[in-house]
């Protein structure tokens, strides 16, 4: 199982933590730990991140209206 971390500046939900919270230590992304999840891609914006599986799944999360 591949595990998915983030850090930074969450003003815009873009960590993945359901905060806007900044986050200066790399915190793991409670979503992904109940799933069997490979990691094919990752994308990290200002305002929003997204990731694609090897399953073709494509997770975004964020303030996602400019996408």
């Amino acid at each position: 199982m591949n595990r998915l971390f983030s850090s930074g500046n969450g003003g815009s939900y873009a960590l993945g933590h359901g905060n806007r919270e900044t986050c200066s230590n790399f915190k793991e992304i409670e979503f992904f730990q109940t799933e069997n999840t490979n990691f094919k891609k990752i994308a990290c914006g200002m305002n929003h991140s997204a990731c694609v599986t090897s399953e073709g799944r494509v997770y975004q999360w964020g303030i996602c209206g400019d996408i």
